[in-house]
């Protein structure tokens, strides 16, 4: 079995490093010849987010740091394994930013949250001749088989490579759950038409893993989830630091939990574009309906990068949201 998951680290302090797969916990004892010890699992690292971090444990003479393991089995504790279902905590008791999403930390149930490819439904007579010919490139392939894709989205800091395995292409095929690898290569064909047309300057991209909600937190947690936001709002800060002009906006996607939002940022003239599918109608032109953990991260980071340029002295936190119908 495998299954989808976010890969942390907690020190200095918790944040996601790397996308990748569980496997099986059930079966097998080593890692390249290493014995797994006792709280760590088997995962396959997909897609590095922090490319020189050191891994947990290091494979003497072949993996030291995250991306030196794209796309090999590495050992990573099993509290710092995220799978793919979120949850809602509650913290008004302890913190004025309401509900956010959190993900789940890995549990040894794991095998009841097992994706069977083999009861997917994909209605092939409805495939594009294309798409069926990927269809069945696809059959062909091993389950631990995985495609390199290069991704390049115009940050210097990004991940060059991101490893998609058959999971993720039957998703695509069947119409199923959007992850951040699918966003990723959209995103890097977006950036490659937009340099080929000329336009490039005029738009930015952002990686949805530096920005999405990818918190483990318990009740009360209020330290590692502000810890957290400030990360993710560093994230922004820096991009647009790099990047951004005058004019420049950049697209911005956001996972809310099994949903995904895009903001289009304009840091110089401290505007953000809002798009949502399933906004409440009642709440377009009212700023209701916002996800409270993005305007915080968003707000304070463009606050911190018009301080930080210098672009006015009379600096307020007064960020324009527009919501697109």
């Amino acid at each position: 079995g495998i299954t989808p998951c976010e890969l942390a680290l907690s020190d200095p302090s918790y944040r996601f490093v790397a996308s990748g797969k569980v496997h099986n916990i059930s079966t097998g004892t080593r890692v390249h010849t290493n014995p797994i010890p006792d709280g760590y699992v088997r995962v396959s690292i997909d897609y590095a987010i922090e490319e020189n971090t050191p891994l947990p444990i290091p494979i003497e003479g072949e993996c030291h740091v995250i991306n030196d393991a794209i796309g090999t089995l590495v050992l990573w504790p099993i509290e710092l394994v995220v799978l793919e279902k979120t949850v809602v905590n509650s913290l008004k008791n302890q913190d004025k930013h309401g509900d956010i999403l959190i993900k789940t930390p890995l549990s040894c149930d794991i095998e009841a949250q097992k994706v069977d490819q083999s009861e997917r439904v994909i209605n092939v007579e409805t495939l594009l001749p294309e798409m069926f010919m990927f269809y069945k490139c696809i059959m062909k392939m091993d389950c631990s088989e995985q495609v390199i894709v290069p991704i390049d989205i115009g940050v210097t800091t990004q991940s060059k490579t991101v490893h998609v395995g058959k999971e993720e292409l039957l998703q695509f095929l069947a119409q199923e759950q959007i992850g951040v690898c699918h966003i990723l290569i959209y995103m890097t064909k977006m950036y490659e038409y937009a340099s080929v047309t000329g336009v490039s300057s005029l738009f930015g991209f952002l990686c949805p893993s530096g920005v999405s909600v990818m918190t483990q937190s318990q009740k009360g947690d209020v330290k590692k989830v502000k810890e957290n936001r400030r990360n993710r709002s560093r994230y922004l800060v820096d991009v647009f630091k790099e990047n951004g002009s005058k004019g420049k906006v950049f697209f911005t996607p956001y996972n809310a939990g099994f949903h995904w939002i895009l903001c289009v940022i304009d840091p110089y003239n401290n505007i953000v574009y809002y798009l949502d599918s399933l906004h409440n109608q009642e709440d377009i032109a009212t700023g209701k309906g916002i996800s409270e953990d993005l305007r915080e991260i968003v707000d304070i980071a463009l606050f911190q990068f018009r301080s930080e340029i210098e672009i006015t002295r009379k600096l307020k936190m007064d960020t324009k949201w527009i919501t697109i119908q």
